[in-house]
């Protein structure tokens, strides 16, 4: 019997021996643990706010920095105003040419193809002085379209000089007839829209 009982005692010291010590029996109040750094997020956006505005945790996200209203992008707005404004003219006005107008007459050819030139031409400007942002005011974006429409009236000299053997003198000449004027009726509202864009 005495035996038994000197074997029970020694197990239960093997046993007690075996067991892991706590460090601490107490659990986190509900304060510590939410003033616990969550998986390690916290220490970096410490060093992010000591490190300046290039810190590892310090970024902009869906913000695209805007353009700068540069006075030079009034001649390059302009320029590509006038180059796919131009352009469009080009495509159109041959098909007028050549398969409205011996149909039609020059007038009536001039006024089918106008509302889609001034579509064209409003839908380009938009496109354009977003790309290519001015200053603020109405004087900016009225040189944009003066700009434009000088660049529109040498290139249509130069063109008419050089495939139709046309001289300054004709080419004003044109303007006064009817369709003529029609279609420089068209490139002062191309000129007009940059300021009409820029009071929006």
């Amino acid at each position: 019997m005495l035996l038994r009982v000197k074997a029970v005692r020694e197990f239960r010291r093997k046993c007690l021996v075996s067991l892991p010590v706590p460090i601490s029996t107490s659990s986190p109040t509900p304060s510590e643990a939410i003033e616990e750094p969550a998986f390690g997020f916290e220490e970096p956006q410490k060093h992010a706010k000591n490190n300046g505005p290039r810190g590892p945790l310090t970024f902009t996200i869906g913000r695209v920095a805007p353009r700068s209203k540069s006075p030079r992008n009034i001649l390059l707005a302009a320029l590509a105003y006038f180059l796919l404004v131009f352009t469009t003219g080009f495509v159109l006005g041959a098909f007028r040419t050549l398969l409205i107008a011996p149909r039609t007459g020059h007038f009536v050819a001039v006024l089918l193809e106008l509302p889609l030139m001034l579509a064209v031409s409003w839908f380009v400007c938009i496109r354009v002085l977003r790309r290519f942002p001015v200053p603020d005011g109405a004087a900016a974006h009225a040189a944009v379209g003066a700009a434009a429409f000088l660049m529109l009236l040498l290139a249509e000299l130069v063109l008419t000089a050089a495939a139709f053997g046309g001289t300054p003198a004709t080419f004003a000449a044109n303007l006064l007839t009817p369709h003529g004027a029609l279609g420089l009726a068209g490139q002062i509202a191309f000129a007009l829209f940059p300021l009409l864009q820029g009071r929006r």
